[in-house]
């Protein structure tokens, strides 16, 4: 167990703190020696948190101002989950309790938070050091996020019931060059912060996912285009489909894994990525009745 994790875990109890609340965790990243590295785990409520998706597209300019904690004093990757599971029965709970340890340390990288329950699916997106947007994802779309912001349209001063912010988050949009904001007063989180061109190695992994699940409307790759969160897939979503999807290398593609020469297979980086510790489908179920 990190040193890390032992502080926001002792400081950081919540106000509704269960002591005896059951969860089951997947190690991921061993090597590093920080404790467990927790990428996913589910309680006996039914919630699901993974932290595994690094956010690696957020701008020095928005760094600027809303700086990251320093290395072993913020959250991380490796010490989010845990503390929030063990004191947290639903999402929205979760998103609070996130939101607490963030005000309290900070964090100390930029990253994207899953979060389900036997009700609701939330995204959780950090981006800088104390500025986060959580949204509730459809129940009759699918999401595909791919280590890129993909956060879009949210009024920060009335994000109504499906979407919690940041109290500091407008004040850094509007501290953006290009703030990108409609009429009724909402924010652009995604094109704010990354208007250009975003980067072809993951932009070209939402891509091949999303041609998946729909192959008739997502074309040919396009690295200049914005691909959304949100899609509506063709057919329905089974879990085999998604062991496919999780071991996509762009088969039948120009850009098929296959083709290339080993060297360069470093330049690609599809979601069958071979150098991945771990890769997660979690089933959520109904909350457990105490006796």
């Amino acid at each position: 167990m990190s040193g890390d994790f032992r502080l926001c875990y002792s400081s950081c109890r919540l106000s509704y703190f269960r002591p005896d609340t059951k969860y089951t965790l997947v190690p991921d990243y061993s090597v590093l020696k920080e404790g467990d590295y927790c990428s996913v785990c589910i309680n006996e409520y039914g919630l699901m948190i993974s932290a595994t998706m690094s956010l690696v597209n957020v701008p020095e300019e928005f760094l600027k101002m809303d700086p990251l904690t320093e290395e072993g004093s913020g959250i991380r990757e490796a010490n989010v989950c845990e503390p929030v599971i063990c004191q947290s029965r639903d999402c929205r709970e979760a998103i609070r309790g996130l939101a607490g340890l963030l005000e309290a340390y900070g964090a100390a990288e930029s990253n994207a938070v899953l979060l389900s329950d036997k009700e609701e699916d939330w995204i959780f997106e950090i981006y800088g050091g104390t500025s986060w947007a959580a949204m509730r994802l459809p129940d009759d779309r699918a999401a595909v996020i791919g280590t890129l912001i993909k956060l879009e349209w949210v009024n920060p001063d009335d994000p109504g019931d499906d979407w919690y912010v940041s109290p500091n988050l407008k004040s850094l949009l509007d501290g953006m060059p290009i703030p990108v904001i409609r009429k009724d007063g909402c924010y652009n989180i995604a094109e704010t912060l990354t208007p250009g061109k975003r980067e072809t190695l993951y932009t070209m992994r939402i891509w091949r996912l999303q041609q998946r699940l729909c192959p008739s409307s997502v074309g040919p790759f396009d690295e200049n285009f914005h691909y959304p969160l949100l899609l509506e897939p063709e057919e329905k979503v089974t879990v085999l489909e998604v062991m496919k999807l999780l071991g996509d290398r762009f088969e039948g593609t120009a850009y098929d894994m296959e083709l290339l020469d080993w060297a360069d297979r470093r330049t690609r980086f599809p979601a069958g990525d071979s150098n991945q510790s771990s890769a997660h489908i979690v089933q959520t179920f109904s909350a457990f009745e105490r006796l």
